[in-house]
């Protein structure tokens, strides 16, 4: 279900860039991202890794506000983090 949301969000951000940007769907985007990342809360952290990391994505490129992207970002490296302690 959590990899049908972030799929279903990342073609919608795809089509609000395509022309001009539409912002209803990249808010759409980010309620779908925002939906698999907390269906995997963890219980898939690989996932729940991306979906951070694509938020921080949409908020910078999308919506060119750094101030939300930031923590998006740092919170997906932490959870990365968390995983190569769990690899070696």
């Amino acid at each position: 279900m959590a990899h049908l949301e972030f799929a279903n969000g990342k073609e919608i951000f795809a089509t609000a860039l395509s022309d001009a940007i539409d912002m209803d769907l990249v808010y759409d985007a980010i309620d779908s991202i925002n939906r698999a990342g907390k269906l995997v809360f963890e219980l898939d952290i690989e996932l729940e890794a991306i979906s951070e990391a694509y938020l921080g994505d949409i908020y910078y490129r999308g919506l060119k506000n750094n101030t939300k992207a930031r923590p998006h970002l740092y919170r997906a490296i932490n959870l990365v983090h968390s995983l190569k302690k769990n690899v070696t």
